[in-house]
């Protein structure tokens, strides 16, 4: 079985995505995001130093900012 897929979308997706995480990582203010539960999937290069804490120690863990519902 042969299947051809244009990845065209898919490359320009990825490349979209690699700009924002670019982008984030430059903020000149700390980021994080989080899941639905308020739990930090990702933070940016200026949080840990901001935060005084190790990115590893927070990802995963429930953010002090995530009060909405």
């Amino acid at each position: 079985v042969f299947s051809m897929r244009d990845l065209g979308d898919q490359k320009r997706a990825q490349t979209s995505l690699r700009m924002i995480v670019k982008a984030l990582d430059q903020s000149p203010i700390a980021v994080e995001i989080t899941d639905q539960e308020g739990k930090i999937e990702y933070t940016n290069e200026l949080y840990s130093p901001v935060y005084q804490v190790p990115k590893e120690s927070v990802l995963g863990s429930r953010s002090v900012f995530w009060i909405f519902r």
